[in-house]
């Protein structure tokens, strides 16, 4: 099941590589940045017994790049009907896309295919060689992974947007290996539609706060300033109410994993 999970990361993210040369629509960037957050979050785990360098920056490299894509598109989202604002909007989606197009028709060659793969064959030979080591690289990711969330949590507040933007990379970067960690067997369930729940609410914050900075960047339209800066005050709100049910939800999913990987 191990080598299985692996492998279906790898090759999920390699289809969608292909398909987001030529393809830039809403879904298929989500997608790709899923896949792609997805095998940098087990990243740190095939490093202990494989080279996975070169794969991991070129990685970060694309994601990095196609960020600036996604909040585009998240901004005309968030800013639909506002049409006095849509030429500039048009025009900032237009050069973002002509900067990623440029790096998308070389993305995932053959080079960072050999590297990816022979990463995870290597690791995998491994584990099955000694099938110890994935209980001990597993356990240890865990740990490391979810005291990173704990500090972030520690130090969020929500009348400091960048805090919480932090939480939220630490929290997806847990989320992802909690997935993983049940599509391998380790627990045989995970409250999905809570750990989407936390994620969903600090990414909405996030969005806003990006939308707010470029409208600012932009010295247009204060009024639309206002209205986001509202709406990210009311969920930051909401966040600083539910804080303490949040750290209650991550104890109990890291007590309930820990347990799983403990009786492997």
């Amino acid at each position: 099941m191990i080598t299985a999970a692996l492998h279906k990361r790898k090759q999920t993210y390699l289809d969608l590589a292909i398909l987001i040369r030529t393809d830039n629509t809403v879904s298929t960037i989500h997608d790709f940045r899923v896949a792609s957050r997805n095998l940098l979050a087990l990243e740190p785990l095939l490093r202990k017994g494989s080279d996975t360098s070169h794969w991991k920056i070129m990685m970060r490299k694309w994601l990095k790049t196609l960020n600036q894509v996604r909040d585009i598109q998240v901004l005309q989202e968030i800013l639909v009907g506002h049409v006095e604002i849509e030429p500039l909007l048009l025009t900032h989606k237009r050069n973002c896309l002509k900067d990623w197009q440029e790096i998308s028709r070389t993305i995932a060659d053959k080079n960072f295919q050999d590297d990816l793969i022979s990463s995870l064959e290597t690791y995998c030979c491994r584990i099955e060689a000694e099938p110890a080591f994935f209980d001990q690289t597993v356990f240890s990711l865990w740990l490391k992974t979810f005291q990173k969330v704990q500090i972030a949590l520690q130090h969020a507040d929500h009348e400091h947007p960048i805090s919480l933007h932090k939480l939220r990379l630490r929290y997806k970067s847990l989320r992802y290996l909690a997935t993983f960690i049940y599509d391998v067997g380790i627990v045989d369930t995970l409250d999905f539609p809570r750990l989407k729940y936390w994620q969903d609410l600090l990414g909405s914050i996030q969005d806003l706060e990006v939308g707010i900075n470029w409208l600012r960047n932009s010295r247009v339209a204060s009024n639309l300033i206002n209205e986001l800066s509202l709406e990210s005050h009311r969920l930051r709100i909401k966040y600083r109410d539910e804080k303490e049910k949040f750290g209650q939800n991550i104890m109990e999913m890291d007590n309930f994993i820990k347990s799983g990987i403990e009786n492997i």
